[in-house]
This record gives structure tokens, sequence and C-alpha cells, in this order.
């Protein structure tokens, strides 16, 4: 899967604020895995079964590109643009999400 994040806000760089561009980015590689496993139990009456579950996913992002232009006062400055770029590398590369929950249906099943 590949994802695109978007920065917001300020980077300090050697203790002056940049503010990033709209259009600022992070391209990155995810892989992960996602886990589903159910219980299902038909009730004895009707057309119904329950269905009782839990979900987990792990995703890991890899940095494959980045995209910034940062303005201070209305200026640009390529040096401090590649720090920026490797520290939000530096600070994403390698970072994961975790996810987890129960799940729970009920199901009513009939014939066309």
């Amino acid at each position: 899967m590949r994802s695109e994040m978007t920065a917001r806000g300020t980077q300090v760089v050697d203790g002056t604020p940049y503010w990033f561009k709209d259009k600022d980015s992070l391209i990155c590689n995810v892989y992960g895995i996602n886990i589903n496993p159910q219980l299902i139990y038909p009730l004895p009456f009707g057309d119904l079964t329950m269905v009782l579950g839990a979900r987990y996913q792990y995703l890991k992002y890899y940095v494959a590109d980045t995209d910034v232009e940062l303005e201070y006062n209305g200026f640009f400055s390529p040096d401090t643009e590649s720090n920026c770029e490797k520290m939000m590398q530096d600070d994403y590369d390698g970072t994961s999400d975790q996810f987890w929950g129960i799940t729970f249906a009920v199901i009513y099943s009939f014939n066309i």
C-alpha cells in the first residue's frame, strides 16, 4: 500500500520557526497485517446468526519521498528545506500504527 501524509503547522530548525506550505507531504510505502478472527453461532430459533470477533491491524511506514517547501517571512531556504526533509524522514521512517477492537454482528438470513 502507498500512503501520502500532508504536513501541517511549523517546523523549528535551529531555533527558527518555518511554516509548511499546504502541499508539503511525505510519500510512504506502508506494509502491514490485518487479522480478523470470528466465532459464529447460529441461534436455534429463526434465521439469526450471532458473530463475535476481534480485529487487529499493524502498519509500518517507510518514507519513499518528501516534498517540502518551508517559508519564513516570505523567503525560502533550500538548505533549511533539505534539513527539514531529513528531520521529517527521520521522524516518520520506521514508525508504526496499531489498531485493535472487538467486533459483533447479528445476521438475519432469508431466501429470495
